[in-house]
């Protein structure tokens, strides 16, 4: 017998809200013995904790379901959720402001799947994006955890110095359980002045930043020291030698021109094709 009732608090049990979405009683689960009495009962729902513990939301609803029979109770998979905007403290540390987040249980699968938006003030509103489809997904598998991930991590603005700004910095990560099409792409615009900026896209290899490079047309993009700098292409390399353990050995390449002031002559230095300032630790 199987009963679907409307959503909607059902009863309140310990200041927590249930609300219980199908029932299905099976007084004989087993037909081809002799006992006529093996009953099941299947269950879905909700059930949304008070206001003080957090008003967390469990949900034990599509695929998923709690039985109950004489070999006891069963609950296949659900999910506990953060509805609308919440902040807590990670670790008694880090402040953290969520939307919507959502952590999915499936134990057949032995799956656990996170998504919704995160959020960090101390970090200049950096956002991890796990929303519309979005996840970070963690199975336990015959080889140990593996996980899997389409995830977006984005930074409004980063203050450098003066007009200096990096804006709309995107980083996207796609992992599968198979590792057959890992990626990690960036982009961001780094602002020179309030209404000069230069493309940037980030490079990655191995987990690591490889590279950040940029190319922008002719034109004066900012002016330090009474010196105009007219970049044309622009690459950070922040480890010259992946293959020793010190990770951070920057190179700089910078190609465009440079006009010195008038006190310094004026003169125009040119660099492209072929030539190009490089700046490193040697």
């Amino acid at each position: 017998m199987l009963t679907q009732l409307p959503v909607g608090t059902d009863f309140n049990l310990f200041g927590a809200d249930v609300d219980i979405r199908t029932i299905n009683f099976k007084p004989d689960i087993n037909l081809n013995n002799t006992d006529d009495w093996e009953p099941q009962l299947t269950l879905q729902g909700a059930l949304i904790l008070p206001p003080s513990l957090g008003g967390i939301q469990v949900d034990v609803l599509g695929a998923n379901t709690i039985v109950v029979n004489e070999q006891g109770m069963s609950w296949t998979g659900g999910s506990l959720k953060l509805p609308k905007q919440r902040k807590f403290t990670a670790l008694g540390l880090l402040e953290v402001q969520t939307l919507d987040a959502a952590v999915n249980f499936n134990f057949n699968q032995q799956e656990i799947v996170l998504s919704g938006t995160f959020v960090v003030p101390s970090l200049n509103n950096t956002i991890l994006n796990l929303s519309n489809g979005k996840h970070i997904t963690i199975k336990n598998t015959s080889q140990g955890l593996q996980f899997a991930a389409d995830a977006q991590l984005s930074v409004a603005q980063i203050p450098i110095f003066a007009d200096f700004k990096l804006q709309d910095l995107q980083v996207n990560v796609n992992k599968t359980f198979n590792n057959s099409s890992n990626s990690v792409t960036g982009s961001a615009k780094l602002y020179t002045s309030a209404s000069n900026y230069l493309d940037l896209a980030l490079a990655f290899e191995q987990g690591r930043l490889k590279e950040i490079s940029a190319s922008s047309p002719v034109g004066r993009d900012f002016t330090w020291l009474g010196t105009q700098v007219d970049i044309r292409n622009l690459k950070l390399i922040p480890d010259l030698n992946r293959n020793n353990t010190e990770a951070w050995e920057p190179q700089l390449e910078f190609q465009g021109a440079v006009t010195l002031p008038q006190w310094l002559s004026g003169a125009k230095v040119n660099l492209a094709g072929n030539n190009k300032i490089i700046v490193n630790k040697s």
